[in-house]
């Protein structure tokens, strides 16, 4: 890393960029591991063989703002995606179902053999994705609705949204991490260090990052794009809001003139006169008073 100035404020961890360089680096496999097993139940044997399916690289380029950055994991007995959202995406559930899809199908099998690997999506969100309820971590499995009876544990999705996370701790090393992932300020981070010694070594690969130039314009970059993607999106659906608004008092308009025409054929008013009044083209005036 370069050596640069203590004064330099700590980056987020919850930037997709500073979140992989952390969860996924083999050199940390050990604070992955401990994350994980803080939201999944699942075996200790599953995580002998641990591995990192796309370590976390400092070949990112500022351009690539826009790429999606997930952990990708395998252990033993499973597949695991690792994914934080700071803003909606649309079609954000359709989008996980498929990634798990991929994952499925994508494993490999011999003649009858349909045993599969159980593939598990991790999605951390820093916005309300269910508003039903306030519950910070769910979890979605197979399962019948009368009876609650599981058909398949072959696939998991477990959600964690940052935003419901209460302020005070609730007993739960998941609470610990989420609020590493969560905070910004050099307080909290060092109350959590001080609580869970792999979250320690996790704040002090984030000093370590928050003094490399290059890792803060990467993570500038992808923080001040990931805006950009939003407003964009807005001002889209704004000016769609708008044209929307405007092609109805255009039909509202057209509908009033047409009613209008109507009368006036009723009136036995010429088709020249009518044109002249509501604007309305010949042709058009001429099928209205056919079908009168």
């Amino acid at each position: 890393m370069t050596d640069t100035n203590e004064d330099k404020p700590l980056l987020k961890p919850k930037i997709d960029l500073i979140f992989k360089s952390i969860f996924g680096s083999i050199a940390n496999i050990d604070i992955l591991e401990a994350f994980l097993k803080s939201v999944l139940i699942i075996p200790e044997d599953e995580y002998i063989n641990i591995e990192i399916v796309d370590p976390f690289s400092k070949i990112e380029k500022i351009n690539d703002k826009l790429t999606i950055i997930d952990v990708k994991v395998h252990t033993t007995k499973g597949i695991i995606n690792v994914e934080i959202q700071l803003n909606r995406y649309t079609d954000m559930e359709d989008r996980i179902i498929f990634g798990i899809s991929k994952a499925v199908t994508n494993q490999k099998h011999s003649g009858n053999d349909y045993k599969l690997k159980k593939v598990i999506t991790i999605l951390i969100t820093d916005y309300i994705l269910i508003d039903e309820h306030g519950q910070y971590h769910d979890i979605f499995r197979y399962h019948s609705e009368k009876t609650g009876y599981t058909f398949s544990q072959s696939t998991e999705i477990h959600t964690l949204e940052l935003s419901k996370l209460p302020e005070d701790y609730d007993n739960s090393n998941l609470w610990y991490w989420l609020k590493f992932v969560k905070s910004e300020n050099e307080e909290d981070f060092e109350m959590l260090a001080d609580k869970e010694p792999l979250i320690k070594k996790a704040y002090g690969v984030l000093k370590e990052l928050s003094q490399d130039e290059q890792t803060r314009l990467l993570a500038d970059a992808r923080e001040a794009a990931e805006w950009d993607r939003v407003a964009i999106a807005r001002n889209a659906k704004a000016e769609g809001v708008r044209e929307g608004i405007k092609e109805g008092i255009k039909e509202g308009i057209k509908e009033e003139k047409i009613s209008l025409a109507k009368k006036m054929l009723m009136q036995s008013m010429s088709l020249e006169l009518i044109q002249s009044l509501t604007e309305l083209p010949i042709e058009m005036i001429e099928k209205i008073k056919n079908k009168l």
